[in-house]
């Protein structure tokens, strides 16, 4: 009886062993053309580009504050989604993904971070700035990762390549 039970259970492990193993099968169907545009099917971009200001604010449902430009980062990407949060990202080379670097600033309603940077870093602190509690994350002295919450809603400010803290500070002034 002990052999017929440890025998069943072989084989019940090597069943189960073999489905976990198995690969799915490759979709044959085509992507339909919004899909393959997104570059991936089942999940929609909520993103919207936008050729100015106004019309980020328009999508978002507020208005947002930030410089003309930043130096060393001429190309300017203004995006919105619909009801809930705007950003401006500011590239320093020419969508050229193995060099560019980005500075992002972002607005959003609610009061969560909405930077999306999930990394580590050393230096993490909360300082004020012109009246309004910054956390600042970074290393080395250079501040990577900025936000804060101020009437309603939440800001950040991603900067790729780090920036001085004097530079995070004067971002923050014009957004805020």
């Amino acid at each position: 009886m002990k052999k017929l039970f440890v025998i069943a259970l072989a084989l019940v492990t090597a069943v189960c062993v073999t489905a976990c193993g198995k690969t799915p099968e490759p979709v044959t169907e085509p992507l339909t053309e919004t899909e393959s545009e997104q570059g991936y099917a089942g999940m929609a971009n909520p993103w919207q580009d936008c050729d100015t200001l106004e019309d980020a604010a328009k999508i978002a449902g507020f208005e947002m504050a930030v410089p003309d430009r930043i130096e060393g980062y001429p190309y300017i990407v203004i995006q919105a989604v619909e009801n809930s949060m705007s950003q401006v990202y500011y590239v320093n080379e020419q969508f050229d993904p193995d060099k560019s670097k980005t500075v992002l600033i972002r607005k959003g309603t609610g009061n969560e971070d909405i930077s999306g940077d999930y990394n580590e870093y050393g230096e993490n602190e909360v300082v004020t700035m012109h009246g309004v509690d910054v956390t600042v994350k970074g290393d080395n002295g250079l501040v990577y990762n900025a936000f804060w919450f101020q009437d309603g809603y939440a800001y950040c400010i991603n900067a790729e390549a780090g920036m001085s803290r004097e530079q995070i500070e004067n971002l923050v002034e014009v957004v805020k």
